[in-house]
């Protein structure tokens, strides 16, 4: 069965792998930027597969992991994966303003 794919963006190595864990998935390849000079300090900037909204990937699959200590390189793009509520949907028929 499948499981959603979550975000692991802006998280460090630790936190990554008890989110994975508790995903029933699993840490794959870890992925350091060359300029990295303190891997306990590192985020995560990218991973594979891509971080899901619905179940997308096998338990048990493995999540490759980039860190890096370059904030600039995550994407913005933590929206509608950490604050659901805010993203506007098109069918939000609670809303008294539609």
């Amino acid at each position: 069965s499948m499981v959603i794919s979550p975000y692991l963006r802006f998280l460090s190595l630790d936190e990554a792998k008890s989110m994975l864990q508790k995903s029933s998935l699993n840490l794959g390849t870890v992925i350091y930027d060359d300029e990295v000079t303190d891997t306990t300090t590192a985020v995560i900037y990218n991973q594979r597969p891509a971080p899901s909204l619905s179940p997308s990937v096998s338990y048990g699959t493995h999540v490759d992991i980039w860190l890096t200590n370059d904030y600039t390189k995550i994407p913005n793009d933590s929206l509608p994966f950490l604050h659901p509520e805010l993203v506007d949907t098109s069918s939000n028929a609670t809303d008294p303003t539609l």
